[in-house]
């Protein structure tokens, strides 16, 4: 082999190794995995990219109350709580909610004037009475539950010490005779054509 072709072959080798050395400091986007020539590739559907390996893998199927994070399997987070990367169950962030569908924190939409937030999504607010199942529609409260004024679903209300009437989903102190709650609490005259219901103790339009 002569010098020319020695040289040629190192500096050929010299590239080759720059390239390799550039192509793995270079990570794919998420989504993407390299192939085998090295290229950035899109991950075919129900498959993800491995954050161990970096290449894109069938991911498992989670048993009953367990969510995916990764390329593992955890168990649900409650209510508020969602997983880290880790797998951590951890506090959603102020102006964060938890995801039904990915179970992760997530920027919840800005719902117009008259509606409300079901999950990740807006609908039209409820009638009285009625409040949004999981999939937005408008349902009955079942026996026992009120519709929460802030967040519009069906909840167990507070149970409230003795003195005290449940008003929306807070607990006050009795009001004096002739006087019944607002809206906010607050004890007040009942308005001219109501009264003060015994059990509620909220002012209600009399008969007739």
């Amino acid at each position: 082999m002569t010098r020319a072709t020695l040289r040629f072959a190192l500096s050929s080798s010299l590239v080759a190794l720059v390239a390799l050395a550039a192509q793995a400091g270079t990570p794919c986007p998420e989504g993407y995995a390299p192939d085998p020539q090295g290229k950035c590739t899109l991950c075919a559907d129900g498959y993800l990219k491995n954050p161990k390996t970096g290449a894109c893998t069938k991911p498992p199927t989670c048993a009953a109350g367990q969510v995916l994070v990764g390329d593992r399997c955890f168990p649900a987070c409650p209510p508020g709580r969602a997983h880290d990367n880790t797998g951590k169950c951890t506090l959603c962030a102020d102006g964060y909610l938890k995801n039904p569908k990915t179970g992760a924190c997530t920027k919840p939409p800005t719902c117009a004037a008259g509606q409300v937030l079901v999950g990740d999504r807006c609908f039209p607010a409820c009638p009285p009475g009625r409040a949004h199942d999981n999939t937005g529609k408008c349902t009955l409260c079942a026996d026992g539950y009120l519709k929460n004024a802030k967040t519009g679903a069906c909840e167990k209300p507070p149970t409230c010490a003795a003195g005290q009437v449940l008003v929306g989903d807070r607990c006050f102190p009795a009001c004096p005779p002739g006087r019944a709650h607002d809206s906010s609490g607050k004890c007040s005259l009942c308005a001219p054509g109501y009264v003060k219901h015994p059990k509620t103790g909220t002012c209600q339009k009399t008969a007739g």
